[in-house]
C-alpha cells in the first residue's frame, strides 16, 4: 500500500470517531462519561437518573411516566446543571434546554445490561447547532 493509500485510509477511520454535533447527530453516554462537542469548548456530562417512573415493556399504564436526567454542562470555565425530561408533558418537563448554541436533546433511555451486574442506564442525547 503506498503512502497516499495510507493516509486516505486513516482520514476516513480518524473521522468515524469524530463527533459532529452540527448535524444533529446522537450520541449515548453512560452516568459519568462525558463528551466534548466538536468545534466548541462544550463540555457534556451525564451525571445520573434521578427518577425514572416510565411504564415498563409489555405493561399497560394509565400514564407514560417519565424519566429525569442530571447532565452537567462545562464551557469557558463556567459549570452548569441542567435537567432534561423524556417527555414535554406539563409545563415544568423539557425535552431539550439550548446552550452555548447547541440544543442538546434527551432521545431515549435505556437499561444496558452487563454480565453479573446491575443494569447500566444508557442515555441518547442529540446536540444541534441552533441557526
Amino acid at each position: 500500500m503506498n503512502n497516499l493509500s495510507l493516509m486516505l485510509l486513516l482520514a476516513l477511520v480518524s473521522g468515524c470517531s469524530t463527533f459532529n454535533s452540527h448535524k444533529g447527530d446522537e450520541f449515548n453516554l453512560k452516568p459519568q462519561e462525558a463528551i466534548t462537542l466538536s468545534g466548541s469548548d462544550v463540555q457534556l456530562r451525564f451525571e445520573r437518573v434521578v427518577a425514572d417512573s416510565r411504564c415498563a415493556p409489555g405493561i399497560q399504564c394509565l400514564w407514560e411516566g417519565v424519566a429525569e436526567v442530571e447532565l452537567s454542562l462545562w464551557s469557558n470555565g463556567q459549570s452548569q446543571r441542567v435537567t432534561l425530561y423524556s417527555t414535554d408533558a406539563g409545563t415544568t418537563y423539557h425535552k431539550s434546554v439550548v446552550v452555548q448554541g447547541y440544543r442538546i436533546s434527551f432521545q431515549k433511555l435505556i437499561p444496558e445490561f452487563e454480565a453479573n451486574t446491575i443494569p447500566v442506564a444508557v442515555l441518547t442525547l442529540r446536540a444541534e447547532l441552533v441557526e
